[in-house]
């Protein structure tokens, strides 16, 4: 039992040995070889690669910026089909409150007639955002109301202060004769 461990142990260090000695220049690599043995190989010359270099970064802004603008074109659309509709419904919508005009203003007293019109136009004005000219919508408002019933009569106010003297009046008519004095005693003593 004991020579059969001993031979597979012998066995096992000559296969690793083996393995060792066929792959030693991959396991262990070296850059120059150390043989004695054979000829030297002469060194290749420089090889300028700049071009190369300046090529392949050339290519790879090439790349990159396709794949960029594949990827982005999609939001480039979308972005692009938003801003068209704000810009639809920014001409539909008066930008202050100047571009809002009051048209005709009448009352009626039939219930059938009441209405509210807004007539729209559009016109070019200076965007406060993006500083750029683009539409604006104007409404002018038209409105027929209906005419309100009269109210109760209110409640008395308070007094109010006594005002100034006026000015003297005109001399009035002469008035009737009085009693004479012997009619004057006689309706004293009644």
């Amino acid at each position: 039992m004991i020579q059969n461990k001993f031979f597979y142990i012998l066995l096992l260090v000559i296969v690793i040995i083996s393995l060792l000695c066929m792959n030693y220049n991959t396991l262990f690599p070296s850059q120059e070889s150390l043989e004695l043995i054979g000829s030297t190989v002469a060194s290749q010359p420089a090889v300028n690669e700049t071009q190369s270099v300046s090529e392949n970064k050339a290519t790879t802004s090439l790349i990159t910026e396709s794949t960029y603008n594949s990827k982005l074109t999609n939001i480039s659309n979308q972005i692009d089909s938003c801003q068209s509709m704000m810009n639809e419904i920014n001409s539909m919508l008066p930008r202050t409150i100047n571009d809002i005009q009051p048209g005709t203003i009448s009352q009626t007293d039939t219930l059938d007639n009441v209405n509210i019109d807004i007539q729209t136009s559009t016109t070019m004005t200076m965007n406060p955002i993006t500083k750029k000219n683009s539409p604006s919508g104007q409404w002018t408002i038209n409105m027929i109301l209906p005419r309100g019933k009269n109210g109760e009569q209110g409640i008395q106010g308070i007094k109010g202060a006594k005002g100034e003297t006026g000015e003297m009046g005109i001399q009035g008519k002469r008035g009737l004769q009085g009693p004479w004095g012997s009619e004057k005693n006689e309706n004293e003593n009644l």
